[in-house]
């Protein structure tokens, strides 16, 4: 979801992160869960541009103190994803004593053996 067309022809200005936020998105919500999110694009660095974030405001209870307080951690928690915080994004993470990936570009298909000996 977009507020303006130009957003996705020409970017939005003085901006380094956007996030897309949507409420009560069915395919979400409808399984009990609070909230999703994820980055969707990177710049050249491999940082977090564009992400979406979903809330199910179905769940919060905004007479209780206690739902409330849940619902701005579970919001902090998503926005950690947005941010890359996921097991997916860990191979894009830099070593920030040499400024260079972590994991080898291009990246390579490979089959490793476990420390219980499965592949």
């Amino acid at each position: 979801p977009v507020s303006d067309d130009s957003q996705t022809k020409i970017g939005i200005s003085e901006s380094d992160l956007i996030i897309f936020l949507a409420a009560n998105v069915p395919l979400i919500c409808d399984g009990g869960a609070l909230s999703a999110a994820r980055s969707c694009q990177a710049d050249q660095y491999d940082r977090p541009t564009v992400g979406s974030a979903v809330v199910c405001l179905d769940q919060l209870d905004v007479n209780d103190v206690d739902s409330k307080d849940m619902f701005v951690r579970v919001i902090i928690h998503e926005f950690a994803h947005v941010l890359g915080m996921r097991s997916l994004d860990l191979a894009y993470f830099y070593d920030p004593l040499t400024g260079k990936p972590r994991t080898k570009r291009p990246f390579e298909e490979s089959t490793v053996t476990c420390v219980d000996g499965n592949k």
